[in-house]
């Protein structure tokens, strides 16, 4: 192999770029073509037939990017669907189809790690049918599932890898509320008045996907004694359905609340990793999360009922086109919670336990209309200073740990902090230098919500 070529499709997220392998020779249409002879047009052939999409070369463009500003725009980057963007926002320069790639790519191009993983090209998909067809049509009973694959990662900073703070309060409040749930199981006496939904919401940045991505090993750990759930909870189905990274919600195409999470499911545990998250959202072919738990159950080779799932909706407020929706019963923001609940209190259900994240400026109760749905807010606790493997995350010294103050136990701004003040050589680096490296990083996580702090002014005036 000479290199690799990491392309990504125009609206979708980093981690879907696929791999375009150039070497000393290539296949294309059954004929051998030396590297100096490969073209533009020889690698949108390359991507067509790994992407398995049946369509002519000239409704693909091939867009070579700039690495910096593609890390600068990577959470917006399944944002953008126009040559505008390509060019403004990612540096995108078009490669001419008729063009050796040498002109574009050597091997010189990658002498470094981070050459190796970026992003390279920007690959925009033509089509005269409309978002829905831009994808043949998928067999969704028979794509290949492996249910050992581990659930979709909800977060990918640095936080990720620090140990874990669990709220004081969280395992009785789980104690409590899991046994009641098992009992109304076992007695087929679900209903929405009595089966929790769980929620954690917070402002941003305050460890709701942490948090979440930690509920299952939480539950494992209360219960790891417990004759009935232990076993059920140790072998239980984990889905984590990401509304913002990596599957981010499309307001416009996905406007069923239970089709959007199923498909998602579906994606999580697919065996065939070439099946990428756009082909199976673009797919009109109605899919049901009782469809993907039949396919389940009956991989497991068990009834429906026998299944445990733990259900984690990340990043409800996507849905939450305008502040308003949320008292819209018919909203697709209140169309989830309805969706989920219905599933959870369905007597032929498996056993559910379903929680939520959402990230709110205003309280929950001024968003969200009332209901008899029983909900159950799932306490967030300000972080210690973190560790990692036990070990400080930063230094114990007066200015650490007045920065480390500053951040108001928020996990994100930690994040941002530990990034800021990394390779920094403090001896030899002025104040002013540090608080501004550390304002940077915390403007770039928070730029969304910077302008939504209008919301905060009647809890400030309080």
């Amino acid at each position: 192999m000479k290199f690799s070529l990491n392309c990504l499709f125009l609206g979708e997220a980093s981690d879907q770029s696929i791999p375009v392998i150039i070497g000393e020779e290539i296949i294309v249409d059954n004929n051998r073509i030396k590297y100096k002879d490969i073209t533009v047009s020889n690698v949108k052939s390359l991507i067509l037939s790994q992407r398995k999409i049946d369509c002519s070369l000239n409704n693909l463009k091939l867009w070579i990017v700039d690495r910096v500003s593609i890390d600068k725009n990577d959470e917006m980057l399944e944002k953008f669907s126009t040559e505008d963007d390509i060019k403004e926002k990612l540096g995108g320069e078009l490669m001419n189809p008729r063009n050796f790639l040498s002109k574009y790519f050597n091997e010189n191009s990658f002498n470094d790690d981070e050459s190796k993983s970026a992003v390279h090209i920007i690959v925009q998909l033509l089509t005269t049918t409309g978002y829905p067809n831009k994808r043949p049509r998928l067999d969704f009973d028979n794509i290949p599932i492996d249910l050992s694959l581990p659930p979709t990662q909800l977060l990918h900073g640095t936080g990720y890898y620090w140990d874990y703070q669990e709220p004081p309060e969280l395992e009785n409040i789980l104690r409590s509320e899991i046994l009641t749930l098992y009992d109304l199981f076992k007695n087929n006496d679900r209903d929405k008045s009595n089966t929790p939904i769980f929620f954690m919401i917070s402002g941003a940045g305050c460890g709701k996907s942490r948090n979440a991505t930690e509920l299952p090993n939480v539950l494992r750990r209360i219960f790891k004694d417990h004759s009935d759930l232990g076993p059920r909870l140790l072998n239980a189905l984990v889905f984590n359905i990401p509304l913002e990274n990596g599957t981010l919600l499309n307001t416009r195409e996905e406007i069923k609340a239970n089709v959007a999470i199923a498909k998602r499911m579906l994606y999580q545990i697919r065996t065939h990793q070439m099946i990428s998250w756009a082909q199976i959202r673009e797919d009109t072919q109605t899919l049901l999360i009782d469809d993907v738990l039949m396919r389940c159950a009956n991989q497991k080779n068990v009834a429906l009922k026998e299944l445990t799932v733990i259900l984690i909706i990340d990043g409800l407020q996507v849905a939450l086109e305008n502040i308003n929706y949320g008292m819209n019963k018919s909203s697709l923001f209140y169309s989830f919670m309805t969706d989920i609940a219905l599933l959870a209190t369905n007597n032929e259900s498996p056993l559910v336990i379903a929680c939520c994240t959402a990230t709110l400026a205003r309280p929950f109760n001024e968003m969200i209309a009332t209901s008899h749905q029983k909900r159950i807010f799932l306490p967030i606790c300000s972080l210690r200073p973190p560790e990692r493997d036990g070990k400080p995350i930063f230094e114990d010294t007066p200015l650490h740990n007045m920065l480390i103050s500053d951040m108001g136990g928020n996990g994100r701004a930690l994040e941002a902090l530990e990034l800021a003040l990394k390779g920094i050589d403090f001896k030899n680096t002025n104040f002013a230098s540090i608080a501004q490296k550390v304002f940077d990083q915390l403007q770039d996580r928070y730029i969304e919500w910077i302008s939504l702090t209008r919301y905060l002014t009647p809890i400030s005036q309080n």
